[in-house]
């Protein structure tokens, strides 16, 4: 590879990993401002194309961005829980993803919630008691 192109990498690395730190410091303020703006209770459930215009909706698609595919990676996936044989998902990654994601992520255990309208912070809390936000044996 040419120093031009390992710059460029290295460059697109160093992007995700400053936008990595804007997520971890302003997503959960950012989130709980777009839904007392706009009288919600959970805005990570609704879809980007409907979400009004607001620094959470930025976030939001700027990580749609800089996140890999659910197809391109199966170590290092950020949402559905599909391809994430590697990862290990903490409490913040977590509280990130939407309940629906969240309920493929237990279906991938093998398990499945009888309430959908639990609350999801006692929907992550449960995940990682039970240990679900680790790789599971095939």
């Amino acid at each position: 590879m040419s120093s031009e192109g390992k710059s460029k990498d290295s460059d697109k690395s160093k992007a995700r990993e400053a936008f990595a730190n804007l997520v971890a410091n302003l997503w959960n303020e950012e989130r709980t401002s777009y839904e007392e703006s706009y009288e919600l209770e959970d805005a990570d459930d609704i879809p980007m194309e409907q979400l009004e215009e607001h620094n959470y909706k930025d976030l939001r698609v700027m990580d749609l961005y800089f996140s890999p595919d659910d197809s391109d990676t199966d170590s290092d996936s950020k949402g559905s829980g599909k391809n994430d044989k590697g990862t290990i998902y903490d409490e913040d990654h977590l509280m990130k993803m939407t309940k629906d994601q969240l309920f493929v992520l237990l279906a991938s255990h093998g398990k499945r919630v009888n309430n959908k309208k639990i609350l999801k912070g006692n929907l992550v809390k449960l995940i990682i008691r039970e240990g679900f936000n680790k790789p599971h044996d095939e």
